[in-house]
């Protein structure tokens, strides 16, 4: 007969959980880094370019970011916060506060200026080409073997 005993199983206890919280702040700091570099900085490589606002509003954020203001390369200057959603704890978000950005993404549709902006001018090339979502699903797969990597699992 074999026989064991754990003794000090607090102190096993405890540094499972400091295991566990760092494995779990790995891979929220993993996830947030790998969401700007490939997420955000592929969307704003993507999105058509008329003034640059666009482009510069898009943002990853985090639980506790609250601010964000950005220029456009005319001069404009904007805050870049997004409203409508908040990040909760572990939660990364990219997106944009921009009005049209929806419509550019999807390519707005028909009309008498088709193929036009508001103004007549020819869209960006560019326009209607998914930019946030062709970005995330590029991105995705590889957070997915990032976080694997760092709990373990090949």
């Amino acid at each position: 007969m074999i026989k064991f005993s754990v003794t000090n199983f607090r102190a096993l206890r405890d540094e499972m959980k400091r295991l566990n919280k760092k494995i779990e702040d790995d891979v929220n700091e993993t996830i947030h880094a790998m969401a700007r570099v490939e997420i955000e900085t592929i969307a704003k490589r993507n999105v058509p370019v008329d003034s640059g606002r666009l482009r510069a509003s898009i943002i990853t954020v985090t639980k506790g970011t609250t601010t964000f203001n950005y220029t456009d390369r005319e001069g404009g200057s904007y805050d870049g916060r997004l409203r409508t959603v908040q990040a909760r704890k572990g939660e990364v978000i990219v997106g944009t506060n921009v009005e049209y950005a929806e419509k550019i993404h999807e390519g707005g549709g028909g009309g008498p200026n088709s193929g036009r902006s508001s103004g007549g001018q020819k869209k960006p090339k560019g326009y209607g080409k998914h930019f946030l979502k062709k970005a995330y699903d590029r991105a995705v797969p590889r957070i997915i073997i990032a976080v694997k990597r760092i709990k373990g699992v090949q």
